[in-house]
């Protein structure tokens, strides 16, 4: 008894096959062998959204259904285009197999698709056995990470897999694990003055809720996760960036304020996406105390009808503490800022009594916003939280001196502090397929829940470079070099169309409801991996929509990726529009820290390459060159980090090349911004400003022309290219681009039929003929070289052993 699991395309003989927009890989079979006979086999097709059924003989025997599905199909096939349902082989072997099947049970909508939620998601991992017997394990988001982590949703089945159909023998709902207890706290801190009229210290240090401790009301602790954490004086909370926030309602808060101080400790990890609360009486009419999107403290009230506003002349330093106050004086009406203990901005106000309509105090997160500085009218108002850590705030009905002010912001002695945050690091040594489950910050992480394979990496034993496919940059594939620094050549990309605005590509989509990767293959000679993505604007209306099949633009990229560190992608996008998409933008991804021109050399930017080794190069010192002409016949493109491997591209014939010219701020000499990757915000473009988060920036656009189409049913177009990173001189480039594009004939073959080089594989593709060894000859030359070159051959037998000889050797 023995399992072969393989992707594939059932034709299921159904009418939605005719306009289904996918590729050779949509379908998964295990089929289970006895000897060389299949007794059955268990499918995920596309029919049942991914459901899987048991077929042996004629009769097919669906798993029950655990979570009831409800979207834009019918009863058997809910999701009508499977939009956001896919399913993966995580591991396989003759006697063990394991899939993951990952869905939206419920959504509703055409264009766009509503109801969907970074938690409102189930997978089922099902292991099955070469005995027929089959683990089913089921899991479904949660709002709260700690029961995601906890598994309190899990479910289990035992399934038998038998002639007869589908015996269930137990289902189980595991008890939860328990949580880990948070860190030590730091040495309590008492300070003199007047006793405060409200006051939040967080030092309860676990579980979720906080106290305000002048009226002993219990508050809850909103978002994903209360994160206790070490603070100035006992314990302290992290807000997390999006979802963190106190709210805390009383009938006992008044609606009539003279004078009033407030105090607290802040710690910033990011700056705000925009103006964000750290006390916010009331509404946006009533006291608001906070950060501003450039990380400048300040306070805005609103006094006789009008917005006052007080602001700090000065952007915070980023993992540091500071102590923020602020006061206002009724009867002067001054109205005043401190940082650190010192006065840094001053109001003249008209005084007088404020009145504030609504009893509430928001800490850490107000109402949604657009974030400041964007790019173009398609950012939207955002949910976003501080990011960072905040202690002791405390609320005064009285203006306190300036004496008791400077004490109380005497820094204490060690404070607690928190590791920067950086992109993550690879060191994978051999050439090797792992998936895995990438982890960044532990804020972010736990964001969207998600299981232990939603990832992929390749490393490889020759250079110390790495292909990346992460849930944080929507799987636009990455290549990493030996400093960590990020480079991709993005994605397909068109605009305004089916009712969106702006971009509609997969950047928008923040929190990955159809973009996903899979392993197709994974051998020591090749390592391929499929990227299928929408192309979604950011409020998820999808490009090109097609009411009456529910399809819209969608691309099925293929990465064939090679021990010598280079991929060759074939790009196929899906659409029935008009194809004025973008197919590359070159950009280089930053993480915090990580400003454009320490990555980025700006005297010697570009170096561009012809076939027959004609160059031309390129500085954007005094920022992006305004005419890029030669070579007239280029095909290379060689970007020239500060590090040893620097990224290149290859195409075979170039359909258009441009400088990206605009977006251009006193930032960076390149367009630089912020809004993806890893970002929540729904927004399509906001300019950098700050070092602070993830950020990338745009270089040029390198478009290869079309290799091939297709214009019935399922109308689709492929491009290809090569890319990697390397440590050779641009000139040394040549002889891959050669060897890819001119490839060196394979002149005859014996005992075997030869069925053509394929480019969009790196690949001379044979047939074998049985019983005989295959033989071919190559004629390499200077100018069609033999570089790595790769064999495809059909029909070679499971179990036969291959030895190569060159010459006889």
């Amino acid at each position: 008894m023995h399992l072969i699991a393989y992707y594939t395309k059932i034709d299921s003989g159904e009418a939605f096959e005719r306009s289904s927009r996918t590729g050779p890989h949509a379908d998964i079979v295990v089929s289970m062998r006895n000897n060389d006979e299949e007794w059955g086999k268990f499918i995920f097709h596309r029919k049942t959204s991914y459901r899987p059924y048991w077929q042996t003989g004629d009769h097919e025997y669906p798993v029950p259904e655990l979570v009831s599905r409800c979207g834009d199909g019918d009863d058997k096939r809910p999701d009508r285009v499977n939009a956001h349902s896919h399913v993966r082989i995580i591991e396989t072997d003759d006697q063990c197999v394991s899939i993951l099947w990952r869905y939206v049970p419920k959504f509703s909508g055409t264009n766009p698709h509503r109801e969907l939620t970074p938690y409102g998601f189930v997978e089922e991992s099902f292991t099955i056995h070469a005995n027929g017997e089959v683990l089913r394990t089921l899991r479904r988001g949660t709002p709260h990470i700690d029961d995601w982590n906890a598994g309190a949703t899990i479910i289990e089945q035992i399934l038998r897999l038998s002639a007869h159909g589908i015996d269930v023998i137990r289902t189980t709902r595991p008890q939860a694990s328990p949580i880990t207890s948070p860190p030590d706290p730091s040495p309590i801190r008492t300070i003199s003055g007047p006793s405060p009229a409200l006051e939040f210290t967080f030092d309860e240090g676990n579980g979720n809720f906080t106290q305000e401790n002048i009226s002993n009301h219990q508050v809850r602790i909103q978002g994903v996760k209360p994160y206790w954490t070490p603070g100035i004086s006992g314990f302290a909370l992290h807000f997390d960036g999006y979802t963190s926030s106190v709210l805390f309602t009383s009938n006992e808060l008044p609606t009539m304020l003279h004078d009033f101080t407030i105090e607290t400790w802040v710690f910033l990890c990011a700056y705000p996406w925009n103006w964000v609360p750290i006390f916010q009486w009331g509404e946006d009419n009533g006291i608001f105390f906070g950060i501003n999107g450039h990380g400048r403290p300040g306070i805005r009230l609103w006094l006789h009808n009008d917005l006052i506003e007080c602001i700090a002349p000065q952007t915070l330093e980023r993992y540091q503490w500071y102590h923020l106050a602020t006061r206002y004086h009724s009867a002067s009406g001054a109205l005043e800022l401190f940082v650190n203990g010192k006065n840094v901005a001053m109001r003249n106000t008209e005084g007088g009594t404020l009145l504030i309509p609504r009893r509430i105090i928001k800490i850490g997160k107000g109402e949604p916003r657009i974030p400041c500085d964007p790019v173009r009218p398609s950012s939207y108002p955002s949910e976003y939280a501080f990011d960072g850590i905040l202690d002791e705030i405390r609320c005064y009905h009285a203006t306190l001196e300036d004496s008791v002010i400077c004490e109380h912001a005497i820094p204490p002695e060690h404070p607690p502090t928190l590791p920067r945050r950086q992109l993550p690091a690879f060191s994978l040594d051999t050439f090797t397929a792992h998936q895995t489950k990438i982890r960044f910050y532990e804020t972010w992480d736990n964001l969207i829940p998600a299981g232990n394979h939603p990832d992929i990496v390749i490393g490889f034993d020759e250079v110390p470079t790495h292909f990346v496919f992460w849930r944080a940059m929507n799987y636009v594939p990455m290549i990493v070099n030996e400093k960590g620094q990020w480079y991709s050549n993005e994605f397909n990309e068109t605009w305004n169309t089916s009712g969106g605005h702006g971009c509609q590509e997969p950047m928008s989509d923040k929190q990955n409801h159809y973009s996903h990767v899979r392993l197709i293959e994974d051998t020591p000679v090749r390592k391929v991996v499929h990227w299928r993505f929408a192309l979604i604007d950011t409020r998820k209306y999808l490009a090109n929509f097609d009411p009456e099949t529910g399809w819209g633009d969608f691309a099925d990229w293929y990465y064939y990726i090679y021990p010598d560190g280079f991929a060759v992608k074939t790009m196929r996008l899906w659409t029935h529009g008009l194809i004025n998409h973008e197919w590359q933008e070159s950009m280089a991804i930053f993480g915090p820290d990580q400003h454009p021109e320490q990555i980025i050399d700006t005297e010697r930017t570009i170096t561009l390459l012809d076939l027959d080794g004609n160059k031309a190069e390129y500085s954007w010192k005094d920022g992006p060159p305004s005419h890029i002409h030669e070579p007239i016949d280029k095909c290379i493109q060689y970007i020239h980090y500060r590090a040893q491997y620097h990224p290149v591209t290859i195409v075979p014939e170039l359909a258009r090349y441009d400088v990206y010219s605009g977006e251009l701020t006193d930032y960076s000499v390149f367009p630089t911004w912020n809004h993806w990757p890893v970002a929540q915000i729904i927004s399509d473009g906001r300019y950098a400003s700050f070092p602070d988060r993830t950020a990338h920036s745009s270089l040029t656009h390198f478009i290869p022309a079309p290799f091939r189409s297709q214009e019935v049913d399922a109308p689709w177009q492929e491009r290809v290219m090569m890319e990697g990173m390397t440590n050779l001189p641009p000139e040394d480039t040549v002889a891959l681009a050669r060897s890819w594009i001119q490839p060196p004939p394979l002149l005859w073959a014996s005992t075997c039929s030869y069925l053509g080089y394929e480019r969009g594989r790196r690949a001379y593709v044979l047939r074998k003929f049985p019983d005989k060894p295959v033989q071919f000859h190559i004629h390499a030359s200077q100018r069609r070289p033999f570089h790595n070159i790769c064999f495809e051959i059909r029909g070679w037998p499971n179990a036969s052993r291959a030895i190569l000889e060159i010459d006889g050797e």
